[in-house]
């Protein structure tokens, strides 16, 4: 064997070993301790990146075996380390009143300076239902004219027929934000909507400002966090259709987004082939998919899309969903 095909060996060896600590590390607690945070939570697209250039040094390479293995390497990292959705829409569901109702969540990062320009992105939509986090500031009372609105800001939830049983719910803690819900028709049938918003560490605690370890900083908060997707996942009535929606701040590698995809259906997921980055950085890279529209028993997702991007850090998720009969 030439010296080069023994280093390109030894690269794509490397490469291959380090992905699959990735993968042992993901099954792990996510955040528990400070490796398994970082792997949880680097850009989805970070691994398929690092098996693209073992694919690329490999076809130097005359060993078609060492091509082939560094090839299915990049495929099995797709799904499993970067969340690759390999879903497909339903038939019919481009149009909302085949779907049943549209459904739109989107963390507008207090864009109140821009409300006219969300204002138009959402009405160019054609939604039924908006759910909205970090709404804070009272420009966002007046978004939507004429539709029924709930608010405990930052979260708000507007619906274009009237609602019911409007409630905020959640474990009652100072350290966590409460959660909306209200009830609506569709189609002449009630639908359930939660409008949820999961801080990305303990409370209004940030790690700069944390005393102590570490490693007990990122153990409480996984500890926190789980406490809150097990909370959703009980409490998500089973009485009546209910859809989900919010920012999450878990990408669909973490194990806490197994805990909701255990009773919910993730619509991206089931609906969609592709990567699906919500959230960008600086408002540019698209980096994670941390938003979800959920349907709950009773609801399917037809289909789901991401809407353009601006005037915040996040892009808004477009759900298509129906009523079971």
């Amino acid at each position: 064997m030439r010296t080069l095909d023994r280093i390109l060996v030894v690269v794509s060896t490397v490469s291959a070993l380090t992905l699959g600590g990735v993968y042992v590390l993901l099954r792990l607690r996510p955040e528990s301790a400070w490796p398994n945070c970082l792997v949880a939570y680097a850009p989805q697209w970070t691994w398929f990146a690092a098996s693209t250039v073992a694919l690329l040094v490999s076809l130097r390479s005359r060993s078609r075996w060492l091509k082939l293995a560094n090839a299915a390497v990049c495929i099995l990292v797709l799904p499993v380390l970067c969340g690759f959705s390999t879903g497909f829409p339903s038939r019919g569901a481009h149009s909302p009143q085949d779907a049943g109702a549209r459904v739109i969540t989107w963390n507008t990062h207090d864009e109140y300076r821009d409300a006219a320009q969300i204002r138009r992105a959402l009405l160019s939509y054609s939604p039924d239902v908006v759910c909205l986090q970090e709404a804070w500031d009272d420009a966002f009372d007046d978004l939507l004219p004429d539709w029924y609105e709930a608010r405990r800001p930052p979260l708000r939830i507007f619906t274009r027929q009237p609602m019911h049983s409007i409630k905020r719910f959640g474990l009652n803690r100072p350290e966590y934000r409460d959660w909306l819900k209200c009830t609506t028709r569709v189609g002449g049938r009630w639908l359930v909507v939660y409008n949820i918003h999961i801080l990305p560490a303990e409370g209004p605690q940030t790690l700069s400002a944390h005393e102590g370890e570490l490693s007990e900083y990122l153990h409480e908060t996984v500890l926190r966090r789980e406490m809150q997707f097990r909370f959703i996942a009980s409490h998500v009535t089973r009485a009546l259709p209910a859809v989900v929606c919010g920012d999450f701040n878990t990408p669909p590698t973490s194990r806490l987004h197994d805990i909701l995809s255990c009773c919910l259906a993730d619509s991206y997921a089931h609906t969609r082939f592709g990567l699906g980055l919500s959230y960008l950085l600086a408002k540019e890279v698209p980096a994670w998919r941390i938003d979800y529209v959920w349907c709950g028993q009773g609801l399917r997702p037809l289909a789901c899309r991401l809407g353009e991007a601006g005037p915040s850090d996040h892009r808004p998720v477009i759900a298509d969903i129906t009523i079971d009969s």
